[in-house]
Order: structure tokens, then C-alpha cells, then sequence
């Protein structure tokens, strides 16, 4: 599917639900396939305080001014959901979380082959151990310069897979995803 068309299809889906979170996610779509990510983008730019959360108010207006076309009764909808745990704020994990689409059964079966590939020692944890002979370091750009050992660019490189702060160099799979039938 090409982009001008992915972008129609996700506003012509958001006109059709009533669902606030899907109304979000397909306005964000409708910006284009990295539209969420940019709305991430934007959170940090409107968390006023910097204290890594959103008031309903820094939240509104981070969709208005990212040109979401969004009434202000569908944005608290939306924000009373993404809040799951009542305390009148969204950190960045609850919102990409409430955002992010479901997966099908085929791509997180993908993930889990991955998954199992990464760890060598077969105990349900990728670790910096069993980074060895699975991914290559010596041509990372920082190793190369000298600026990262071997441990450290494995470290990164499973930073990327380490959610809700909790980067402790420990990576398990979870099966706690959305999926979509």
C-alpha cells in the first residue's frame, strides 16, 4: 500500500470509530506510518515540567498544536484510558503502550524466533552473555572509535528492548502484547 493511501485508509478508519484510543492512533496514521512516533516526539516537547508525564492539559494541547483535529471530549476519553492507573497524569510508557497497534499472532511468533536465537543459554533472559556470536559489535560505529567496549555496545543494543526504565541489561519476552486476530 502506498503512503498517500495508507494515510486516506487510517482517516477514513478514524471517521468510523467511536473507540478513543483507535481514534488517536488512526489520526496519528493518518499523518503518515511514523505518525505515532512523532506524537511520541511530542510528548517530551509539552511535558512543561519535565517530570516525564502528562497533565490532561500539556496533553490537549501537545494534540492540538501536533494537528490532531480531536474534540476536547474525545482527547479526555482518550487520556482517562491511556491513564490506567488513575493518578491524573500518562508517563511516556502508558501513552506509546495505549498507542501502539496490535500485533498479529504471525508477527509476534516472528519476535519469539528472535527471541530464541538471542538467548544462547535457553533461559527465558538475553543477557550481555548471550550477546556473543549473535551480534556482531566489531563494526559498531562506536566500538570502531574506541568509544565502547564490546559489553557496552551489547548493553545498548538491548536498551532498545528494555521498557519502563527498568534497562538492567536483562531482556525477557512477554507474551503481554495486543494481538490482533
Amino acid at each position: 500500500m502506498s503512503e498517500p493511501d495508507f494515510k486516506k485508509q487510517a482517516a477514513y478508519q478514524a471517521q468510523q470509530t467511536n473507540d478513543p484510543i483507535e481514534k488517536l492512533r488512526l489520526k496519528c496514521l493518518a499523518r503518515g506510518p511514523a505518525g505515532i512516533k512523532e506524537l511520541g516526539r511530542t510528548f517530551k516537547i509539552y511535558d512543561d515540567n519535565e517530570n516525564k508525564t502528562l497533565d490532561f492539559d500539556e496533553f490537549y494541547k501537545g494534540i492540538r498544536d501536533y494537528g490532531l483535529k480531536i474534540s476536547e471530549q474525545e482527547a479526555k476519553a482518550a487520556f482517562q484510558t491511556i491513564d490506567r492507573d488513575k493518578t491524573g497524569s500518562i508517563n511516556f510508557d502508558e501513552f506509546l503502550e495505549a498507542l501502539r497497534p496490535p500485533m498479529s499472532k504471525n508477527r509476534i511468533a516472528l519476535i519469539e524466533q528472535a527471541f530464541k536465537k538471542l538467548d544462547k543459554t535457553g533461559d527465558g533472559v538475553v543477557t550481555v552473555a548471550d550477546m556473543e556470536g549473535v551480534y556482531d559489535h566489531r563494526k559498531h560505529p562506536q566500538f570502531v572509535s574506541g568509544e565502547k567496549t564490546k559489553d557496552e555496545v551489547f548493553k545498548m543494543f538491548l536498551a532498545n528492548f528494555e521498557t519502563r526504565g527498568n534497562v538492567d541489561g536483562k531482556v525477557k519476552f512477554s507474551q503481554n502484547e495486543k494481538i490482533k486476530n
